[in-house]
Protein backbone atom coordinates (compact mmCIF):
# COMPACT_ATOMS: atom_id res chain seq x y z
CA UNK A 1 0.00 0.00 0.00
CA UNK A 2 1.64 3.14 -1.24
CA UNK A 3 1.89 6.18 1.66
CA UNK A 4 -0.23 8.30 0.74
CA UNK A 5 -2.98 5.71 -0.02
CA UNK A 6 -2.86 4.38 2.90
CA UNK A 7 -3.66 7.70 4.76
CA UNK A 8 -7.37 7.02 3.73
CA UNK A 9 -6.86 3.03 5.22
CA UNK A 10 -5.26 5.02 8.49
CA UNK A 11 -8.37 7.15 8.50
CA UNK A 12 -10.84 4.66 8.45
CA UNK A 13 -9.28 2.54 11.25
CA UNK A 14 -8.30 -0.41 8.14
CA UNK A 15 -4.63 -0.19 7.20
CA UNK A 16 -3.09 -3.71 6.38
CA UNK A 17 0.20 -4.74 6.85
CA UNK A 18 0.69 -4.68 3.35
CA UNK A 19 3.52 -2.28 1.70
CA UNK A 20 3.70 -0.44 -1.11
CA UNK A 21 7.14 -2.64 -1.63
CA UNK A 22 4.41 -6.16 -1.92
CA UNK A 23 2.37 -3.94 -4.79
CA UNK A 24 4.90 -2.15 -6.45
CA UNK A 25 7.09 -4.86 -6.71
CA UNK A 26 5.13 -8.24 -7.23
CA UNK A 27 7.87 -10.47 -8.00
CA UNK A 28 11.78 -11.22 -7.99
CA UNK A 29 11.47 -11.28 -11.95
CA UNK A 30 10.47 -7.54 -11.55
CA UNK A 31 13.76 -6.17 -9.97
CA UNK A 32 17.41 -6.91 -10.50
CA UNK A 33 19.15 -9.13 -8.47
CA UNK A 34 21.17 -6.96 -6.89
CA UNK A 35 19.21 -4.32 -5.36
CA UNK A 36 20.41 -0.61 -4.67
CA UNK A 37 21.52 0.02 -0.99
CA UNK A 38 21.12 3.41 0.63
CA UNK A 39 21.83 5.28 3.82
CA UNK A 40 18.36 5.90 5.74
CA UNK A 41 17.81 8.01 8.47
CA UNK A 42 14.43 7.82 10.65
CA UNK A 43 13.16 10.33 12.33
CA UNK A 44 10.17 10.63 15.12
CA UNK A 45 9.09 13.52 17.31
CA UNK A 46 6.99 16.09 19.14
CA UNK A 47 5.50 19.26 17.92
CA UNK A 48 5.27 21.94 20.88
CA UNK A 49 3.70 25.08 19.61
CA UNK A 50 2.98 23.78 15.27
CA UNK A 51 3.87 20.78 13.90
CA UNK A 52 6.90 20.67 11.44
CA UNK A 53 5.34 21.46 7.85
CA UNK A 54 4.09 24.79 9.19
CA UNK A 55 6.40 27.15 7.32
CA UNK A 56 7.09 29.14 10.78
CA UNK A 57 8.72 25.75 11.44
CA UNK A 58 9.35 24.28 8.48
CA UNK A 59 11.78 26.99 6.85
CA UNK A 60 14.25 26.21 9.34
CA UNK A 61 14.86 22.79 7.92
CA UNK A 62 16.24 24.03 4.55
CA UNK A 63 19.52 25.12 5.42
CA UNK A 64 20.10 21.37 6.95
CA UNK A 65 18.17 19.71 3.97
CA UNK A 66 20.00 21.56 1.78
CA UNK A 67 23.21 19.46 2.42
CA UNK A 68 21.17 16.14 1.50
CA UNK A 69 19.45 17.84 -1.63
CA UNK A 70 23.14 18.91 -2.91
CA UNK A 71 24.00 14.74 -3.03
CA UNK A 72 21.06 14.38 -5.49
CA UNK A 73 22.44 14.44 -9.33
CA UNK A 74 18.90 16.82 -10.23
CA UNK A 75 17.03 19.22 -8.84
CA UNK A 76 14.62 16.72 -6.65
CA UNK A 77 10.57 17.41 -6.89
CA UNK A 78 8.05 18.02 -4.35
CA UNK A 79 4.30 15.98 -4.17
CA UNK A 80 2.54 17.28 -1.17
CA UNK A 81 -1.04 15.56 0.32
CA UNK A 82 -3.14 17.85 1.89
CA UNK A 83 -6.86 18.18 2.44
CA UNK A 84 -9.68 20.64 3.10
CA UNK A 85 -13.12 20.27 4.24
CA UNK A 86 -14.08 20.93 0.52
CA UNK A 87 -11.61 19.34 -1.12
CA UNK A 88 -10.57 15.53 -0.52
CA UNK A 89 -7.50 16.21 -2.94
CA UNK A 90 -5.09 19.59 -3.42
CA UNK A 91 -3.29 20.90 -6.37
CA UNK A 92 0.12 22.35 -6.06
CA UNK A 93 1.10 22.04 -9.55
CA UNK A 94 4.67 20.99 -10.46
CA UNK A 95 6.93 21.86 -7.90
CA UNK A 96 10.56 21.57 -8.12
CA UNK A 97 12.85 22.48 -4.67
CA UNK A 98 13.38 25.73 -3.93
CA UNK A 99 12.77 28.13 -0.84
CA UNK A 100 9.44 29.24 -3.07
CA UNK A 101 7.86 26.26 -3.63
CA UNK A 102 8.90 24.96 -0.06
CA UNK A 103 7.07 27.61 1.07
CA UNK A 104 4.04 27.09 -1.60
CA UNK A 105 2.74 23.75 -0.14
CA UNK A 106 3.47 24.94 3.45
CA UNK A 107 0.98 27.41 3.44
CA UNK A 108 -1.04 27.61 0.31
CA UNK A 109 -4.10 25.83 1.85
CA UNK A 110 -3.77 25.88 5.88
CA UNK A 111 -5.87 28.83 6.38
CA UNK A 112 -9.22 27.31 4.37
CA UNK A 113 -12.09 25.32 6.46
CA UNK A 114 -10.73 21.77 7.73
CA UNK A 115 -7.29 22.02 6.37
CA UNK A 116 -5.12 19.04 7.27
CA UNK A 117 -2.07 18.11 6.30
CA UNK A 118 -0.82 14.46 5.34
CA UNK A 119 2.62 13.98 4.11
CA UNK A 120 5.18 15.58 1.58
CA UNK A 121 7.85 13.19 -0.63
CA UNK A 122 10.68 14.75 -1.44
CA UNK A 123 12.27 12.80 -4.25
CA UNK A 124 15.15 12.58 -7.63
CA UNK A 125 13.98 10.76 -9.25
CA UNK A 126 10.23 11.13 -8.17
CA UNK A 127 7.76 8.53 -7.37
CA UNK A 128 6.28 8.96 -10.52
CA UNK A 129 9.16 8.15 -12.86
CA UNK A 130 10.60 5.84 -11.01
CA UNK A 131 7.25 4.04 -11.26
CA UNK A 132 7.37 4.85 -15.16
CA UNK A 133 10.58 3.74 -15.91
CA UNK A 134 11.22 1.08 -13.41
CA UNK A 135 14.22 3.63 -11.54
CA UNK A 136 15.67 3.40 -8.36
CA UNK A 137 15.22 6.89 -6.53
CA UNK A 138 18.49 8.81 -5.62
CA UNK A 139 17.33 10.92 -2.74
CA UNK A 140 14.10 10.66 -0.72
CA UNK A 141 13.06 12.47 2.27
CA UNK A 142 9.30 12.01 3.47
CA UNK A 143 7.40 14.22 6.15
CA UNK A 144 4.43 12.72 7.82
CA UNK A 145 1.86 13.90 10.23
CA UNK A 146 1.80 10.90 12.94
CA UNK A 147 -1.37 12.33 14.70
CA UNK A 148 -3.81 11.16 12.12
CA UNK A 149 -7.29 9.22 13.25
CA UNK A 150 -7.12 11.29 16.45
CA UNK A 151 -3.96 10.95 17.75
CA UNK A 152 -3.66 14.24 18.97
CA UNK A 153 -1.94 13.49 21.98
CA UNK A 154 0.55 10.77 20.75
CA UNK A 155 4.52 10.77 21.81
CA UNK A 156 5.62 10.73 18.36
CA UNK A 157 3.30 13.19 15.60
CA UNK A 158 5.75 13.85 13.65
CA UNK A 159 8.50 11.69 11.64
CA UNK A 160 10.73 12.47 8.50
CA UNK A 161 12.36 9.50 6.61
CA UNK A 162 15.40 10.07 4.42
CA UNK A 163 16.85 7.93 2.42
CA UNK A 164 20.09 8.19 0.03
CA UNK A 165 21.73 6.57 -2.56
CA UNK A 166 25.06 5.32 -1.28
CA UNK A 167 26.54 5.39 -4.54
CA UNK A 168 25.87 9.08 -3.88
CA UNK A 169 27.72 9.29 -0.70
CA UNK A 170 31.44 9.14 -0.42
CA UNK A 171 32.06 7.88 3.20
CA UNK A 172 34.06 10.49 4.18
CA UNK A 173 30.66 12.57 3.38
CA UNK A 174 28.54 10.80 5.95
CA UNK A 175 29.67 12.40 9.49
CA UNK A 176 28.88 15.91 7.90
CA UNK A 177 25.38 13.65 6.66
CA UNK A 178 24.78 12.69 10.37
CA UNK A 179 25.06 16.08 11.63
CA UNK A 180 22.97 17.64 9.41
CA UNK A 181 20.15 15.03 10.53
CA UNK A 182 20.79 15.36 13.61
CA UNK A 183 20.39 19.19 13.58
CA UNK A 184 17.18 18.32 11.91
CA UNK A 185 16.25 15.87 14.57
CA UNK A 186 16.94 19.09 17.00
CA UNK A 187 14.30 21.18 14.80
CA UNK A 188 11.53 18.85 14.95
CA UNK A 189 11.77 17.78 18.83
CA UNK A 190 13.09 14.52 18.39
CA UNK A 191 12.39 11.32 20.29
CA UNK A 192 13.53 8.66 18.12
CA UNK A 193 16.27 8.69 15.90
CA UNK A 194 17.58 6.06 14.17
CA UNK A 195 19.99 5.23 11.37
CA UNK A 196 20.36 1.69 9.00
CA UNK A 197 21.84 0.85 5.37
CA UNK A 198 18.98 -0.86 4.09
CA UNK A 199 18.41 -1.89 0.13
CA UNK A 200 15.25 -0.15 -1.28
CA UNK A 201 12.97 -3.02 0.03
CA UNK A 202 13.17 -6.40 2.01
CA UNK A 203 11.69 -9.90 0.97
CA UNK A 204 8.82 -10.72 2.50
CA UNK A 205 8.91 -12.91 5.40
CA UNK A 206 5.87 -14.56 3.41
CA UNK A 207 7.76 -16.02 0.85
CA UNK A 208 7.30 -14.08 -2.24
CA UNK A 209 7.11 -10.53 -2.94
CA UNK A 210 8.93 -7.21 -1.45
CA UNK A 211 7.98 -5.25 1.44
CA UNK A 212 8.60 -2.23 3.92
CA UNK A 213 9.66 0.28 1.01
CA UNK A 214 11.71 3.17 1.01
CA UNK A 215 8.13 5.15 -0.42
CA UNK A 216 6.60 3.51 2.90
CA UNK A 217 7.96 6.25 4.98
CA UNK A 218 8.02 5.64 8.35
CA UNK A 219 5.58 2.75 8.00
CA UNK A 220 6.21 -0.37 11.21
CA UNK A 221 10.12 1.53 12.03
CA UNK A 222 8.48 2.11 15.69
CA UNK A 223 6.51 0.32 17.73
CA UNK A 224 3.73 2.06 19.49
CA UNK A 225 3.65 0.20 22.53
CA UNK A 226 7.44 0.81 23.70
CA UNK A 227 7.65 3.85 21.33
CA UNK A 228 11.17 2.22 19.92
CA UNK A 229 12.50 0.50 17.11
CA UNK A 230 10.08 -2.32 15.74
CA UNK A 231 11.92 -5.91 16.38
CA UNK A 232 11.40 -5.71 12.40
CA UNK A 233 13.65 -2.93 12.04
CA UNK A 234 15.64 -3.96 14.60
CA UNK A 235 16.58 -7.11 12.82
CA UNK A 236 16.70 -5.44 9.51
CA UNK A 237 19.97 -3.29 11.53
CA UNK A 238 18.49 0.09 12.40
CA UNK A 239 20.32 1.16 14.97
CA UNK A 240 20.26 4.68 17.46
CA UNK A 241 21.49 8.05 16.03
CA UNK A 242 22.97 10.16 18.44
Amino acid sequence: MAFFDRIKSMLSGKESDTSVGDKMIKSQEDVSPARPVYLSYYLFGHSIDRPLWHWDEWQHFLTPLQHIVDLSPDIPGIRSTQKTKQKASLSFGSMKWSRENNQKWATKYVDEEGWEFYGTEIAYPTRSACEKKNLATGILIIVENEALAGKRDRYMDQSVTIHISAALVPEETEPAIDEAVCQIGALMHQKLMGKMKRPDCFPSPYGMGYTDSLWDGARGVFDLGTNDFSDRFRMYGIRPLI
